[in-house]
């Protein structure tokens, strides 16, 4: 849009709501924020309603000091919401820490659902997110859809359907994921779990999108080094990929993930985890007994090679004792018959 149409659509708005701005070169300050943005309209939209919204703070405290407000959108109400480009950030703050006032978990849970709609790969952008990637097992779902109701009602997040009828949410805004400082800090900080976890989700969509009756093990993380390090980010526990670890992780792995407080997951990649980690196991277990078996061939072969040794040497020293009885050294063979006699009843 060109600087007239950009107008347009700032004082045509106000206009229908009898509105104004004081003072009016705040219209070509506006303009001048985002002429040259990629999305501008989506952009000043939202600027607009965040003036319209403070405008009416202030109305609601000049009724309740018994005053009276002209209508009019000021320079102060500008600065107030942080400008343009500072509007989505600011109130992205404001949604974050009112949700974490309710409920300190929360913190986790805009964390994981922010970070998946960042685009990491080249220049940081929005990224589109299907609503069955934002399924997570148990009450993290609960919560998830609350970040996204209260974002999407904060015009944070923005609704859509994609060309084959899929939901989807995407944040508003490019300058969203740009400018708010604390999903530029989470990106930094777990930048390393993020691209494991974009991993998993392009294997698990590939293992659930296969035939559910014939399907590839191959396509499995059952060797994969980062499936221990999967398991640690599903739920919490570190996991050392040694077989008492096997063990325990197999018994205990559903409970901790159900109780965990840091769950990077949904259900979806969660599942291609918990089936990874149960064919891992098994292969174990084959390993465990075929070794097993062959331990006890050789046990049983070695002992049965002792036993027919013994047998030979205590023939030897009987033959031997009675040679002896027959010659000068009797007294020496009637000895060594006695001890054959003992090392036999062993």
């Amino acid at each position: 849009m060109n600087r007239e149409e950009l107008r347009e659509a700032i004082e045509e708005p106000a206009s229908a709501r009898v509105m104004y701005f004081s003072p009016h070169k705040l219209v070509d300050q506006l303009i001048d924020e985002v002429i040259n943005m990629p999305g501008a309209l989506s952009l000043l939209s939202f600027a607009m309603s965040e003036l319209y919204l403070n405008y009416l703070k202030r109305q609601d405290d000049a009724i309740q000091q018994g005053e009276t407000l002209d209508r009019s959108l000021t320079q102060s109400d500008y600065e107030e919401i942080g400008g343009v480009t500072r509007a989505l950030t600011q109130r992205a703050e404001q949604e974050y820490k009112a949700l974490v006032q309710e409920n300190p978990n929360y913190d986790r849970t805009i964390r994981n659902v922010m970070l998946r709609m960042i685009s990491v790969e080249g220049e940081l952008a929005r990224r589109r997110v299907s609503l069955s990637e934002l399924e997570y097992p148990g009450p993290e779902n609960i919560h998830v859809k609350t970040v996204i109701e209260r974002f999407e009602k904060a015009r944070l997040l923005t609704p859509g359907t994609t060309i084959d009828g899929q939901p989807y949410q995407e944040p508003a805004h490019d300058a969203l994921t740009r400018g708010w400082e604390r999903l530029l800090a989470w990106k930094q900080e777990y930048i390393k779990e993020i691209l494991l976890q974009r991993e998993l989700t392009s294997d698990g969509n590939q293992w659930n999108a296969s035939n559910r009756s014939r399907r590839d093990e191959g396509l499995l993380w059952i060797e994969d080094p980062r499936l221990p390090t999967a398991l640690q980010l599903s739920c919490g526990k570190a996991y050392r990929n040694t077989w008492i670890d096997l063990f325990r992780w197999r018994f205990n792995y559903k409970r901790w993930q159900s109780s965990s407080h840091d769950n990077w997951f949904n259900c979806s990649e969660a599942d291609f985890v918990w089936q990874s980690f149960k064919q891992r196991f098994k292969r174990f277990g084959r390993t465990a007994i075929a070794t097993t078996s062959v331990i006890c061939v050789l046990l049983g072969t070695t002992l049965y090679a002792l036993q027919r040794a013994a047998v030979a040497q205590l023939r030897e020293q009987s033959t031997r004792s009675l040679n002896w009885i027959s010659t000068a050294n009797a007294v020496e063979g009637l000895l060594l018959a006695i001890d054959t006699v003992e090392r036999s009843r062993s």
